[in-house]
């Protein structure tokens, strides 16, 4: 039963996702909820490479190492000041840094990223993580900041 309130999501080819679940906050397509899965039709230009499945949010890293983000962004995973992103939305700090983006993680309240250099960098609600981050360094972390 846990497993039917999840969101799921595959991708078929690098320009094709089929995205299905009961919870329709991060479907990428007009319905709340479905069972059946559907291509999304808003995607990145790029050809994606990784899904990366959140809490009620997603994320899609494409070849050029660009990472878009939707679904939930309650608590500010997805980098954006909306509520909700229906569409995936490029988070342009990467590109803007000229940082290629190689793996990401979507919590229920912060995300991380990985990029080509090694750099880890997170944003979201920093309650939990900075208590984590300050028993393992003094060093800070800032809103898509490289730890300094």
């Amino acid at each position: 039963q846990r497993c039917l309130r999840r969101l799921m999501s595959t991708a078929i080819e690098p320009s094709r996702l089929l995205t299905w679940g009961l919870d329709g906050k991060a479907l990428g397509r007009p319905e709340e909820a479905s069972l059946t899965p559907a291509r999304m039709q808003r995607l990145p230009p790029d050809n994606i490479v990784k899904v990366v499945e959140g809490n009620q949010s997603k994320g899609l890293i494409t070849e050029r190492g660009d990472l878009y983000v939707f679904g939930s962004n309650v608590f500010g995973q997805l980098g954006s000041g909306a509520a909700q992103q229906d569409d995936p939305q490029m988070i342009n700090f990467f590109s803007d840094a000229h940082k290629r983006v190689l793996d990401a993680a979507i919590g229920k309240y912060h995300s991380a990223a990985v990029t080509e250099d090694g750099a880890v960098f997170t944003w979201g609600s920093a309650g939990l993580i900075s208590l984590i981050l300050s028993k393992i360094s003094s060093r800070s972390y800032t809103s898509l900041g490289r730890h300094e």
